[in-house]
Parts: C-alpha cells; sequence; structure tokens
C-alpha cells in the first residue's frame, strides 16, 4: 500500500551551549506547501528509507542539528542530524548526501 505524504516538518540550526533544539525555528509544509519540486527529491533520495540519526553530537561546536519528521497516513518516519556538514565531508557516504540533498531542497522555502 502505498501511503501520502501528511507533512513535513523541518528543524535546523545552530545549538550553542543551553540551548536546546526546541529553540530552534520549526518549518512545517503540509497541502500546497508539498510542492512538486519537494515530492520530486523525495522521491529521488528514496528519503522515507533513510530513517534514524546520523552523525556525531561532539564533532563540533556549536552544533549543527537538523531534524526531519515526514508524517504518512499511517506512519512517521524521522531523521536527526548531528554536524551535517563535518559529518558528510569525512565520510562521503552516498545515504547521507541524499539526506543532504533533500534537507536543502526543503532550506530553500
Amino acid at each position: 500500500m502505498i501511503q501520502d505524504i501528511e507533512a513535513i516538518s523541518y528543524t535546523k540550526g545552530l545549538l550553542k551551549r543551553g540551548m536546546h533544539s526546541s529553540d530552534l525555528p520549526i518549518k512545517i509544509f503540509k497541502g500546497t506547501a508539498l510542492t512538486s519540486g519537494i515530492r520530486k527529491v523525495l522521491q529521488q533520495t528514496d528519503i522515507l528509507n533513510c530513517a534514524g540519526t546520523y552523525g556525531d553530537e561532539s564533532a563540533g561546536y556549536p552544533l549543527e542539528y537538523d531534524r526531519l519528521t515526514i508524517e504518512l497516513t499511517d506512519d512517521t518516519v524521522e531523521i536527526t542530524f548531528f554536524n551535517r556538514g563535518i559529518t558528510i565531508f569525512t565520510t562521503n557516504d552516498d545515504k547521507l548526501k541524499r539526506i543532504h540533498r533533500f534537507m536543502c531542497k526543503l532550506s530553500e522555502r
């Protein structure tokens, strides 16, 4: 069964000492904000199969933080990424590059 995307929430920013992820702004995409461009990159990157936590919380300061939540009809996909830039640079991992590409697409909006 193919599930529909109900909403996408994206949080990103730099966490300084004493800050919490809840202090960062959240972008929410639903309805018409889920453009064909977002849907296309979502499909191209296979992002729904990338759930998990990536990166190293201690790899840099301030802490670069990204959290992506994709709400589907009957499921939720969550991706948390710590120090995305450093991690992609040091690992050169294809899966991480795909996650990065999707997060960049959301940052355009």
